[in-house]
């Protein structure tokens, strides 16, 4: 009568699933799910110099834990703000989200725009887990750029889920 339906055996408990076998037997089992954990210093937000060469990067104030070894589904997106002078981005320039070893990501920035747009999905391999890394980024175009904060859906996202 509240909506609620309980199905309880002592076997339940805090992220565990409801499963069937063959003949629609039931029980609960441990979930499956495994989440990288992702961290925000600063909430992300970090201003990217001008890196007109492509050679080397900036650290992003993001870093992700993948908890146990396998295949994970990478996921993220990013925007960033032009400080100054937004019409000196030229057509040449670009925007990289790199993570060494596991993600080298560029986007073409778009002539005269106000912002860069980044998103991607990428399968990741984790070998020697617990394993932290750190996620690091290139602008290429004249002028410098700040990456929006996580906090309050501004467009700086990063999820990490075990996959195989």
């Amino acid at each position: 009568t509240t909506g609620q339906m309980t199905i309880a055996d002592g076997t339940q408990g805090v992220d565990k699933v409801l499963t069937s076998d063959a003949n629609g037997g039931a029980s609960w089992q441990a979930s499956q799910l495994v989440k990288a954990t992702i961290t925000y210093t600063n909430d992300g937000v970090v201003t990217l110099p001008s890196q007109p060469t492509g050679t080397g990067s900036t650290f992003g104030n993001v870093s992700i834990t993948f908890p146990v070894n396998g295949t994970y589904a990478l996921s993220w997106a990013v925007i960033g703000d032009y400080a100054t002078n937004p019409t000196a981005v030229r057509a040449i320039d670009w925007f990289g989200v790199i993570i060494p070893g596991l993600v080298n990501h560029q986007e073409s920035q778009i002539v005269g725009a106000y912002n860069c747009f980044s998103s991607g999905v990428r399968y990741v391999t984790i070998t020697d887990a617990p394993k932290t890394v750190q996620v690091n980024y290139i602008n290429t175009s004249p002028t410098a750029m700040t990456l929006r904060a996580n906090s309050g859906k501004n467009y700086h996202e990063w999820f990490a889920y075990k996959v195989f």
